[in-house]
């Protein structure tokens, strides 16, 4: 935050808006969320052609292998565990893929938080 004069007050007010779930840890998705918000409210529509764009086999829902392969074409590599730990953080009912509505549910409470 380089030439921004913020007292401790402050941020913790600006992490606290951040953390969505409010377990004290700003998880890749809340951060990933703050970053997207910060080019203006997304509505769900957008959300949804981010949903579609991510799963790439048109299954109805995003798995590990789509983020792997999605990035493998664009030449980025994360590991498997990397992958685990995001779908960890969405605490999806399924646990190894999330729907549309679960992926909608995530910027729909971060809309409201």
């Amino acid at each position: 935050m380089h030439g921004m004069n913020m007292t401790k007050e402050e941020s913790k007010i600006l992490f606290a808006g951040l953390d969505i779930d409010r377990n004290g840890i700003i998880s890749y998705t809340e951060f990933i969320a703050a970053m997207l918000e910060t080019q203006g409210r997304i509505d769900e529509e957008r959300i949804t052609e981010a949903f579609e764009v991510l799963d790439s086999d048109h299954s109805g829902e995003i798995t590990r292998s789509n983020i792997q392969g999605i990035l493998a074409q664009e030449g980025n590599h994360m590991s498997k565990s990397k992958i685990d730990n995001i779908f960890l953080e969405l605490e999806t009912e399924r646990g190894c893929a999330v729907s549309k509505e679960e992926f909608l549910d995530l910027f729909r409470k971060k809309k409201m938080a």
